[in-house]
């Protein structure tokens, strides 16, 4: 027989025991669904600015993710302490307008995602993979497009790692347009026998002057 928490399930009334532990998970459900409103407010914006089809289907499809999310969490919190909190707040939160005001999700974020933290770090990062992308691209001119990718992905990585963990998949999309790749494979090629280890092309072929 499964035991299932009262507390989690229904609105917990300040003179029973297990109130405080209802308040606390109240507060947890709200955080949750902010953040996740957040998300679907970022990904929104990132459908606007795409440059490719790929990257705006991929940010579409990820809305529709978070959006699916945030309308279970929202069930669990009407469910929960989490709604009566909300209810005495009345601090115009997105949750608030979500939760209370029965706002749409695209409606109820609390300011532009072209003005958070998450928007503007993405955006840099865009313009810093195109930085990269172009420098390497003139650097492996006379290279092959393999050398390109190892290059190019062991310095996106560093910037990748640099982000917040929230929207490291969203970089690794964008700068899969440039190339990027992850695939230890693609990372430390094996050109084979006959081919330059530095360039990647034909030794007969190769400029780099270290082949008789």
């Amino acid at each position: 027989m499964t035991y299932t928490k009262s507390y989690l399930t229904r609105i917990v009334a300040s003179h029973e025991p297990d109130y405080w532990r209802a308040q606390a998970t109240g507060f947890r459900l709200i955080r949750l669904l902010e953040k996740y409103i957040g998300l679907a407010d970022l990904c929104g914006h990132l459908i606007s600015t795409a440059q490719t089809h790929t990257e705006r289907d991929f940010f579409r499809a990820e809305y529709d993710r978070l959006h699916q999310t945030i309308c279970r969490i929202a069930r669990q919190v009407s469910r929960s302490n989490g709604y009566t909190i909300l209810r005495a707040r009345a601090d115009d939160s997105p949750a608030y307008r979500v939760m209370v005001q029965r706002q749409p999700v695209p409606l109820a974020v609390e300011t532009r995602a072209a003005e958070t933290p998450l928007f503007l770090a993405l955006q840099q990062f865009r313009a810093d993979a195109e930085r990269i992308a172009d420098a390497e691209m003139r650097a492996t001119s006379c290279a092959s497009y393999e050398l390109y990718v190892c290059r190019f992905s062991g310095i996106c990585a560093g910037y990748i790692d640099r982000l917040d963990p929230q929207i490291r998949r969203y970089a690794v999309i964008i700068a899969s347009e440039h190339g990027y790749t992850e695939d230890e494979d693609e990372l430390y090629p094996d050109f084979g026998p006959g081919y330059c280890s530095l360039t990647g092309i034909d030794e007969d072929c190769c400029p780099c002057g270290r082949h008789p």
